[in-house]
């Protein structure tokens, strides 16, 4: 019967870690989060981010609307490049009349 119940337990381990492996080898998915606030003077605005996983990084989105219907958006994409070891970063927001800025930030990574 113990022989019995150490065959079981050595199983049932073995098929956790099998699934866990499987699990964190399957790529990851994007998400996506829509909040819409609004105050007492029946002002509101609606933000959707959506971050989508790269190869190597990082897709993220970030729009957000008035309830007048003015946006302004914030677009990132981050990625770590092996060749050079650095991490790289590029954000751009771009404002409701359409004037935009960008930013790119790349680090050395050293061991």
């Amino acid at each position: 019967m113990k022989t019995l119940q150490n065959i079981t337990t050595t199983l049932a381990l073995a098929a956790f870690i099998l699934a866990s492996a499987v699990a964190f080898d399957t790529p990851a998915h994007a998400w996506t989060r829509k909040t819409t606030r609004s105050n007492a003077a029946g002002m509101s605005m609606t933000t959707t981010n959506t971050t989508t996983p790269t190869a190597n990084g990082y897709q993220h989105n970030t729009t957000a609307t008035t309830g007048s219907g003015a946006t302004a958006n914030r677009s990132a994409t981050g990625y770590y490049d092996p060749v050079t070891k650095t991490w790289n970063k590029t954000v751009t927001n771009t404002g409701p009349a359409g004037n935009s800025a960008t930013h790119t930030k790349t680090t050395k990574i050293t061991p």
